[in-house]
């Protein structure tokens, strides 16, 4: 999977519009708050932990790997406005180009798309890049129930043919879709 010119070339300008690392190393954060938050998913067992809970997370693979740069995918725009201010031990990086809040956090993204709330195009253009960017890391948090999350994963394994350290936040990986064989602190959900 390679993005056309035109994509990497935006990619290549929003890394270097965020300050992304060159000759150090950086966990990859992938924090959902949006439409996988809401009640119906909340349904399928699914958890939607504080991004405190994935802080303990990156804070670990810091301390243990001596990372101190984060590239934070997200689509929580509330989030990025405390950054600083309460894990200053961190560098966190993230592509301002991308949309975040509004529909988003308010309604399927099916429904935004249908109802013509958010671009679509827009929005795989922003996916496809916060993908690559985390396969382009050097040690990950997310979740392997998130599609993003395991795609990113591969596609790092198969550019550096090596593993990345990584905290799956509920399953160790999720490939039976829509089937009760997810796993969150003992309690099972719909992969």
């Amino acid at each position: 999977m390679r993005p056309n010119e035109v994509l990497q070339t935006e990619m290549k300008e929003a890394m270097e519009d965020m300050a992304w690392p060159e000759n150090e190393k950086i966990i990859g954060l992938h924090f959902r708050r949006g439409d996988s938050c809401l009640e119906e998913h909340q349904s399928h067992g699914r958890m939607c932990e504080p991004f405190s809970k994935y802080m303990e997370h990156v804070k670990r693979l810091g301390t243990k790997y001596n990372i101190k740069h984060v590239f934070l995918a997200t689509d929580d725009n509330n989030i990025l406005k405390t950054l600083k201010d309460d894990y200053p031990q961190f560098i966190f990086h993230y592509n301002s180009n991308v949309g975040r809040g509004g529909a988003r956090n308010e309604m399927e993204i099916e429904d935004a798309l249908k109802y013509g709330k958010i671009n679509g195009g827009e929005e795989a253009k922003a996916v496809i890049q916060d993908v690559h960017m985390l396969s382009k890391t050097d040690a990950f948090v997310g979740k392997f129930s998130s599609n993003i999350d395991r795609l990113a994963f591969q596609l790092n394994f198969a550019e550096t043919g090596n593993y990345m350290p990584y905290i799956s936040m509920d399953a160790a990986w999720c490939f039976d879709f829509a089937k009760l064989s997810g796993d969150h602190d003992g309690k099972p959900f719909f992969c």
